[in-house]
């Protein structure tokens, strides 16, 4: 019995032991297909050509407001769009190229995680899970397929992985540790790898578009239109367009100076740095958002000069067509636009609550701007209006009504504190913006040959007889030939010599002419294909701009909502009473006429005293050295003494003159200086 219960207990001791060899052998073991044997292997094999991916699909928690966000692009007719964004085109269809490439051949190279309950660490977890709305945790899930709706690649892209959380043992053998590497998992399975990925992933709408609005240069812009206006209600609920300051400014070339037209430059400063900054802005705008305009059967219902569409099958129904007008007005009014009547019967306009903007570019394209109603949000109401396009409808129901009604300085606020505007944009082709137009230059006016006109003949060769001299008339010089010679030859009518004159001068004319003709011809080619290429411009421009009301950042809109009293101010008056500077220095009256070349040293010369009283004259004594009151340089020519004894005599003999004539008199000229006597004295 004892040895019965040994041989027992010796079984069962060897049988847990062997199950404890198994268990050993089996957790011991590699991984399975399912996860070591899948390295170096690629995620999609049949995925080989980019260009066959034919749409893509971004899932993702959005770190900012915790919400899920699906973006997708689509091929339509050759066009990529985005069907999450109203189909507004992809323009950065070379961002989707360069999606598809990154994720041809990726293979896996490391397996870090075999089980679900990794995902949440390596921040795999799919963002289509009703249960998942932690963005640190959750992937980026992108997904492609071809024109047949067959997937071609569907991958969740997990955290960036650091290089010290891989293992040598963990890689595959060659692969090298990089910087650019993800954790990702298959949707449908549990396995986390690490792949190399040069992949930026993005579920912002401005990522997939030229967010440029305008798509303009600041050299480009050679003037700006600003025309102020605001639509209110009239008499009869009609409404109104009341005007207010429009301004021009323009400048010749991108780096020339802007000129406000109607500056009076003597009394008034135009703020030229403003029109810059305002310049400045236009190249700025950027598109936030985007809307459809209404359409009849695939036809916007605005074209794109924002001018009702005359829609042939529509016009055949009045009232179809009157009922999609309200639908339209609707629409416009709930983006703060609007439709007035002109002075043409039965048209109408587009105008916009806050005016609108001109912008005229070297190119000859002409932008037009209207800005209409502010608007917030989140991301999403404000790139498609999911949730703001309804409120936005009830509101305006209100205004119709005029429920909740607010002030105009509650508006102002509101909109001083929201930073998205609506915007409508339109082009046109304005030949007159381009420079340099070339001018046809005018042909010369051949001179008319008057009558009986007969050339001048030509000059007769002289022969050798003629050459050598007659006898007798050697050493004469030619201009020795008698007069009557010259008369006897025949004289042309002066008539016949002006024509030959205005003959060679048309001649000149017409050489010169000829060239600028080429020159012109030239110049009008080049700028036939200016025009031509601006007219381009604008129809692509116009496809872009046509079928969209847009959401533009406002955050410098009003630096373009610019007054005159904006640009301009007056300058200060000068004081008339106390002239900036102070009053001129008092002239100096008291001039001293030493030194003054061409003048004697006051001095040198005698005096006006002694001639001015008659008691002291003496006409019987013309010798001058003998007076007082002149000194005569002992090197004096007795010529000289005389002729001042004479000039001494002649001044007695003149009447005295009274105190006011003496004031009056002129200053006497110059007297001649002795020899010897240099300028500025002796």
């Amino acid at each position: 019995m004892n040895e019965t219960k040994k041989t027992i207990a010796f079984a069962c001791v060897g049988g847990l032991m062997l199950a404890l060899a198994g268990a050993t052998y089996f957790m011991t073991q590699p991984t399975t297909s399912a996860g070591f044997e899948a390295l170096g292997q690629p995620f999609f094999e049949n995925f080989t050509d980019s260009t066959s991916a034919k749409s893509l699909e971004v899932y993702a928690i959005d770190p900012d407001s915790a919400k899920r966000k699906r973006f997708v692009v689509k091929e339509d007719g050759g066009i990529w769009r985005i069907p999450s964004h109203h189909d507004y085109p992809a323009e950065a269809a070379d961002r989707l190229a360069t999606t598809a490439s990154s994720l041809i051949g990726i293979e896996r190279e490391a397996l870090k995680g075999k089980h679900k309950s990794e995902h949440e660490r390596f921040g795999v977890l799919d963002p289509n899970d009703p249960d998942v709305l932690d963005p640190e945790s959750t992937g980026k899930r992108v997904t492609m397929k071809d024109d047949s709706g067959d997937v071609l690649v569907d991958l969740i892209i997990g955290n960036r992985v650091e290089n010290d959380e891989i293992q040598p043992e963990q890689m595959v053998v060659g692969q090298n540790v990089t910087t650019d590497r993800y954790y990702v998992r298959h949707p449908e399975e549990n396995q986390t790898y690490v792949v190399s990925l040069d992949l930026d992933l993005s579920t912002k709408f401005s990522d997939w578009i030229r967010p440029d609005l305008l798509q303009i240069e600041n050299s480009e812009i050679e003037m700006l239109h600003i025309n102020n206006y605001e639509i209110a209600g009239g008499a009869g609920g009609r409404l109104i367009q009341k005007q207010g300051d429009q301004l021009w400014m323009r400048r010749e070339g991108g780096a020339g100076s802007w000129k406000l037209d109607g500056v009076n430059e003597e009394t008034e400063t135009f703020e030229e740095a403003k029109a810059t900054t305002a310049v400045s802005t236009l190249d700025e705008l950027k598109i936030a958002g985007v809307r459809p305009k209404m359409e009849y059967q695939d036809q916007p219902l605005i074209t794109a000069d924002l001018k009702i569409n005359e829609i042939p099958e529509l016009m055949k129904e009045p009232e179809q067509f009157n009922m999609m007008l309200q639908q339209l007005q609707v629409q416009l009014i709930e983006y703060g636009f609007n439709l007035l009547p002109t002075e043409v019967e039965g048209q109408l306009k587009l105008v916009s609550s806050v005016g609108e903007l001109e912008v005229g570019t070297s190119a000859g394209v002409l932008y037009t701007l209207q800005f209409g109603k502010t608007l917030d949000g989140d991301e999403d109401e404000i790139e498609i209006g999911l949730s703001s396009d309804s409120e936005a409808a009830a509101e305006s129901s209100a205004e119709e009504t005029g429920e909740g009604e607010t002030s105009e300085a509650e508006e102002k606020a509101n909109d001083e504190n929201i930073k998205n505007r609506y915007a409508m944009v339109r082009v046109s082709f304005d030949e007159k913006l381009l420079s340099g137009k070339p001018v046809k230059p005018e042909a010369p006016v051949e001179p008319v040959k008057p009558e009986g006109y007969a050339p001048a003949a030509e000059p007769e060769k002289p022969s050798d007889e003629d050459a050598a001299p007659e006898p007798g008339t050697e050493g004469k010089a030619e201009g020795d030939e008698p007069a009557e010679e010259e008369t006897a030859k025949e004289e042309r009518d002066p008539k016949f010599v002006e024509y030959d004159k205005l003959v060679a001068e048309f001649e000149n004319k017409k050489t010169q002419y000829e060239l600028e003709l080429t020159r012109f011809e030239d110049q009008t080619k080049s700028f036939g294909e200016q025009i031509e290429k601006g007219k381009e411009r604008v129809k692509e421009l116009n496809e872009r701009f046509g079928a969209w009301f847009y959401v533009i950042s406002a955050d410098n809109l009003k630096t373009l909502q610019l007054q005159r009293s904006d640009l301009v101010s007056v300058k200060e008056k000068p004081n008339a009473a106390a002239p900036e500077g102070g009053l001129p220095d008092r002239p100096n009256l008291n001039f001293n006429m030493d030194g003054i070349p061409g003048l004697p040293n006051a001095g040198d010369e005698p005096k006006m005293e002694a001639a001015e009283d008659p008691s002291d004259v003496v006409p019987e004594t013309p010798d001058v050295p003998d007076a007082p009151e002149v000194k005569t340089p002992e090197t004096l020519e007795q010529s000289e003494v005389e002729k001042a004894g004479q000039a001494a005599g002649e001044s007695a003999e003149k009447p005295v003159e009274s105190d006011e004539a003496k004031k009056e008199t002129p200053a006497p000229t110059e007297e001649k200086k002795p020899k010897g006597e240099s300028e500025g004295g002796l």
